[in-house]
């Protein structure tokens, strides 16, 4: 049996905690990794000082615990050391990434894989960074205001204390650059002209030299470092702080799929490298102005020559890489506009091939992909030029200073001549930070501006409370509710008089203000003075014509909408049939199971209540059949009866089924409703909504909703012997069905007389 070392991590690691693990042939015991919060926990004092079990804990230093302990220059190995060896390095093993040494030295003694290779540093996690930048954007909009805020701003401010040290770095790096060739490579030219030089002094001056070009690349290796591994942390925070709005949106009106799409397949990386390679402009600014003093000192006013020559492939720099980006942007709208034709092309193939419309729908996404083509082909051609103009250039600036130089007939020496071109190479290499910088701000700056768009959405209020009663499971108070967040004005009296074709004198329309299903540009909510109490284990039947709120009733329920008044309460797990049913792709039982255990008992419960059965007899894998994305390869019973399976087999208290019969036929949708609805949910809290109005007289309690209100409540008898709108309903279905049975009758009768 092997055992792994167990591990304690101090709290500035996030928690991550451990615990041990014993692997043996036949049988593995123990958990790996917890996180857990040392110092709220019993063994916060004993854990963190191993050492000294009778000493204080010593107080936190705070959010920059972690950087701080980094910041000793040879930090010792921790007797517990952290599972991401970044954690525990010290100064020079982060500036110099030594401490992946063991790492690779253990990749070359054997394979890495998933087990080997250690997991993230919690400071480099989504969850720690996503909350951070969550909180500076809540500070920036309780200062400035929502419309006001800067999101800018808000990134700065996510990396200003390193932005801070990348600049000192910078500044580092541009002084050991000129370093070298304003004193020490001097002293190395007068040194070999000597005839008896002292060797001492000559090996001194070549090793100050190697130890400025050594400054020169640990200060820029650090700083790369610096800007790669906060970019690393934005776009995890950035990635997830989008996920999770899209998440809690409760209808997406305002971003498209496929912006949404393009949001984290090319923004999230245009941010990325905004983070990484902006501050690159520090480092050219930097570089210029120390260049062009050194210059000035080495060579006189002649050296602004050069200076000059730089000076003007900045701007051009910047133009072509600002045409370049343009270009991308153009092609990045085409590739979204062919991702979205392609991809309803898909979902609709077979109804596309049974039309026989392949051509004409293959000929728009090949005259998409023409035109992307040919952007592409634009951009390739604008950064072939900026290359061109990155090697020409410098060496254009040289031989215009050397000309100008000798022509005005001064002083050039061949000490002078290296010197002054050691110097101009910080400028060759600045000109080649230019337009990585200036495409990494553009590009970032417009995903900015789509980023926003997350950002300014506020978040959803969660209105569903938890019932204290256990003998209810769903609670109704005087509520009106809506699709979109409209004045609680609109509840009031006014509304009843709008309703009625009467309107107020001096009453203002919110512009946002939701109507009811029926009537889409109406002021009115979908659900209005909603009173409502559902016993736990009862069977509830709502029904209406089409239009009335029975579908906005359950989302009322799944929280989906905006409550304006009153209050709604729930008690208990919830499990929702939608009128579409939802399939994922991959196979039948997979959509059943959604990741849940396997029971096989339940399992096949569910499917004989389903009807399911003689489906599946007829696929060639059974349930393990794979039924393409979305279905496909299934008809609307079938999906309708496989996400009813996925809710039964959840085992959840509440059951939210809407109009789970009305794609099955008549002997198919009795046997669900009995086997399934009756037999199967007997204890359960259902919420049945249904236009098949025969089914209603087996609920414990029925609704008709009308207009977004209760028109009436009550049992089947109760609401029979009223003999309202619920009565006419179900004598009209008698009718009905009693005139399609003489109809029936009648047809088989002319069947059997005819010869």
């Amino acid at each position: 049996m092997t055992r792994k070392r167990t591990y304690w991590v101090p709290n500035s690691s996030g928690g991550l905690v451990n615990h041990g693990i014993d692997i043996g042939d036949d049988m593995v015991s123990g958990l790996i990794y917890k996180t857990y919060t040392l110092q709220d926990g019993p063994w916060s004092q004993q854990e963190r000082n191993p050492e000294a079990p009778g000493r204080a804990a010593v107080p936190p230093w705070g959010k920059y615990d972690a950087a701080l302990r980094t910041m000793i220059p040879f930090r010792p190995k921790p007797r517990f050391p952290a599972p991401q060896p970044l954690d525990n390095a010290g100064l020079f093993s982060y500036l110099t990434v030594s401490w992946l040494t063991p790492l690779m030295i253990q990749s070359l003694r054997s394979r890495l894989d998933e087990n080997t290779i250690p997991p993230l540093s919690v400071h480099d996690a989504s969850d720690k960074n996503v909350q951070r930048l969550h909180r500076l954007w809540e500070e920036e909009v309780s200062r400035r205001g929502i419309e006001k805020a800067s999101v800018l701003l808000v990134m700065l401010r996510f990396q200003r204390t390193r932005l801070i040290f990348d600049a000192l770095l910078g500044i580092c790096f541009c002084i050991a650059s000129v370093l070298g060739p304003i004193l020490i490579i001097p002293k190395i030219l007068e040194y070999s002209e000597e005839q008896l030089g002292n060797v001492v002094h000559g090996v001194g001056l070549c090793f100050a030299l190697f130890l400025s070009e050594c400054v020169k690349s640990l200060s820029f290796s650090s700083s790369w470092i610096i800007n790669q591994r906060t970019a690393i942390r934005f776009r995890a925070a950035v990635s997830s702080f989008a996920f999770e709005k899209l998440i809690q949106f409760k209808s997406v009106i305002h971003i498209t799929s496929g912006e949404a799409i393009s949001f984290f397949t090319g923004d999230v990386n245009y941010l990325f490298e905004g983070v990484c390679y902006g501050p690159l402009v520090l480092i050219t600014c930097a570089s210029l102005v120390i260049c062009s003093i050194s210059s000035y000192f080495i060579i006189g006013y002649t050296a602004f020559i050069a200076i000059l020559c730089y000076l003007l492939v900045f701007p051009l720099e910047v133009f072509m890489t600002r045409m370049a980006v343009k270009a991308q942007h153009h092609t990045s709208e085409v590739s979204d506009q062919r991702i979205r034709v392609t991809s309803e092309v898909l979902t609709c193939i077979k109804l596309i091939k049974m039309y026989t419309w392949e051509k004409p729908f293959a000929k728009i996404i090949e005259d998409l992909r023409r035109k992307e083509r040919k952007l592409l082909e634009k951009c390739g051609l604008v950064q072939s030029l900026t290359s061109i103009t990155l090697f020409i250039i410098p060496t254009v600036a040289t031989a215009v200073w050397v000309l100008i130089h000798t022509s005005l007939k001064l002083k050039l020496t061949a000490s002078m001549a290296f010197s002054m071109l050691a110097s101009l190479n910080l400028l060759r290499l600045s000109v080649f930070f230019v337009p990585i910088a200036v495409k990494g701000l553009t590009n970032s700056k417009s995903a900015v501006m789509r980023f926003k768009k997350f950002f300014l959405q506020e978040s959803p209020v969660f209105y569903v409370q938890t019932l204290q009663d256990p003998s209810k499971a769903l609670v109704f108070e005087e509520a009106t509710l809506s699709w979109q967040q409209t004045c609680p004005g609109i509840v009031n009296g006014a509304l009843e008089l709008e309703r009625n074709g009467h309107a107020s004198e001096g009453m203002t329309r919110p512009r946002d203000a939701l109507g009811p299903e029926e009537e889409g540009n109406s002021l009115g909510p979908e659900l209005h003075k909603i009173n409502l109490v559902v016993s736990k284990g009862m069977m509830l039947g709502v029904c209406g014509n089409t239009g009335s709120g029975k579908s906005s009733l359950l989302s009322a329920i799944l929280e989906e909408m905006h409550l304006l008044e009153g209050s709604v309460g729930v008690q208990g797990s919830l499990a929702y049939v939608p009128q579409q049913a939802w399939i994922v792709s991959g196979n039948i039982r997979e959509n059943i199971l959604m990741g849940g255990a396997y029971d096989k008992a339940r399992y096949l419960q569910v499917l004989h209540c389903c009807s399911l059965n003689r489906d599946l007899e007829l696929l060639p894998f059974g349930d393990m059949t794979e039924i393409g994305e979305r279905g496909l390869n299934l008809s609307g019973g079938q999906k309708q009866r496989i996400s009813l399976a996925r809710a039964v087999y959840s085992d959840r208290q509440i059951y939210l089924l809407d109009d789970p019969l009305s794609a099955v036929d008549a002997h198919v949708g009795k046997h669900i409703f009995e086997e399934c609805i009756k037999k199967t949910l007997r204890g359960k809290t259902v919420v049945l909504v249904t236009h098949q109005l025969q089914y209603l007289e087996f609920c414990g309690q029925i609704i008709l909703l009308e207009n977004g209100k209760i028109c009436e409540n009550g049992t089947h008898s109760e609401l029979m012997q009223k003999k309202g709108k619920y009565a006419q309903l179900i004598q009209k279905m008698h009718k009905e069905a009693t005139s399609c049975r003489s109809i029936s009758s009648h047809r088989r009768r002319r069947w059997k007389k005819a010869p």
